[in-house]
C-alpha cells in the first residue's frame, strides 16, 4: 500500500481500495497506514446501506460507489438515488457496471439492472466526481455510447 500511495501521489491519481482485495472490516487497519493520496473504499458486493454508512460514511471515509455491488445488496435504483444524494459529499468516484443476481462487472445490458435508470440517477444528481465505466475492454466503447444515449 505504501508504494501504491507514493505512485498515486506522483501521478495525482485517486487510490481505490478495491473490494476484491479487502473487506470493510479491514478499514481500521488500513487507516493506520496514513495514506497521503486521495483515496476511497469501494463497497463490497451485497452489503447493506446501513453497513456502508456505519463502516465507511460515518467514519469519515470516502466511498467508491460500485453500482453493481450496490445492486447485489438487494438495493433498487431509487435506493441508490437516495443513498447517492445523502452521501454525495463522501463519494468522489463511481464504478458503473451492470450486474445479474450473482455476478457483477457485466457490460451494459448484459445484466438485469436498469442501466438507463442508473445512468440517469447519476447524471441528474449533484455528483461531480469521476464515473468509471467498469466493463471489460472489449465492452468499453459500447458502454460509453450507451451512457451518452441514456443521459441525452
Amino acid at each position: 500500500m505504501v508504494l501504491a500511495d507514493k505512485l498515486a501521489q506522483e501521478v495525482d491519481a485517486y487510490l481505490v481500495f478495491h473490494s476484491q482485495y479487502m473487506h470493510h472490516t479491514h478499514i481500521p487497519d488500513l487507516e493506520k497506514l496514513e495514506i497521503e493520496s486521495n483515496y476511497g473504499y469501494e463497497n463490497n458486493p451485497g452489503v447493506s446501506k446501513t453497513f456502508l454508512e456505519n463502516a465507511i460514511i460515518k467514519q469519515g471515509h470516502e466511498l467508491v460507489l460500485d453500482t453493481a455491488h450496490f445492486y447485489l445488496g438487494d438495493h433498487t435504483t431509487s435506493e441508490m438515488k437516495q443513498f447517492l444524494e445523502q452521501n454525495i459529499d463522501q463519494i468522489s468516484l463511481i464504478h458503473l457496471c451492470d450486474s445479474s443476481d450473482i455476478k457483477d462487472g457485466l457490460g451494459f445490458g448484459e445484466g438485469i439492472m436498469d442501466m438507463k435508470a442508473v445512468c440517469k440517477v447519476i447524471d441528474n444528481s449533484d455528483f461531480d466526481g469521476i464515473v468509471v465505466l467498469e466493463v471489460m475492454p472489449d465492452y468499453q466503447k459500447d458502454a460509453f455510447q450507451k451512457w451518452k444515449n441514456y443521459i441525452s
